[in-house]
């Protein structure tokens, strides 16, 4: 992927967990999590939320209204290629808990589309009224998705 701005990744020694300071008008601890998705061998959910770093919380349904969110998006998508690089057979789900979480990640895709299609096989996922997947297809720009799962292509 082209180089775009990122913030530095903190790694630990669970490869299933990411952090990252952002820095605009103000600091926020961000964590990136891949947990296992119900149902699904080899694939996880990928989620992003603010952390507290006094309690160890993290609130997944925090909106920080980024001056940066650009740079958020790159620095989730920079944790999605660490993961997938260590677990290469392993697909991520995308899916924000908020209707406005889940444009914003289809945005980022949008911007970036063409160089992640290099690296990933992405896929977009619509939903029934019971939040049942209804259907798996292959990612269509023009297409609104509940979801959006990628897997690495194998090279």
């Amino acid at each position: 992927m082209e180089q775009v701005e990122t913030y530095e990744l903190i790694t630990f020694e669970d490869p299933f967990i990411y952090m990252f300071y952002t820095k605009d008008d103000r600091q926020i601890l961000k964590r990136v999590s891949f947990d296992k998705a119900k149902g699904y061998e080899k694939l996880y959910n990928v989620s992003l939320g603010d952390m507290d770093p006094r309690s160890g919380e993290t609130d997944f349904m925090a909106r920080s209204n980024h001056k940066n969110r650009d740079k958020v998006l790159a620095t989730v998508v920079s944790a999605v290629y660490k993961f997938t690089s260590t677990y290469p057979d392993f697909g991520v789900i995308i899916e924000g808990n908020q209707s406005a979480k889940t444009m914003m990640y289809r945005m980022g895709l949008h911007k970036y589309y063409d160089q992640l299609s290099k690296d990933f096989e992405i896929h977009g996922v619509t939903r029934d009224t019971d939040d049942s997947i209804l259907s798996i297809e292959k990612y269509i720009k023009e297409k609104k998705y509940h979801a959006i799962v990628a897997e690495r292509k194998i090279k």
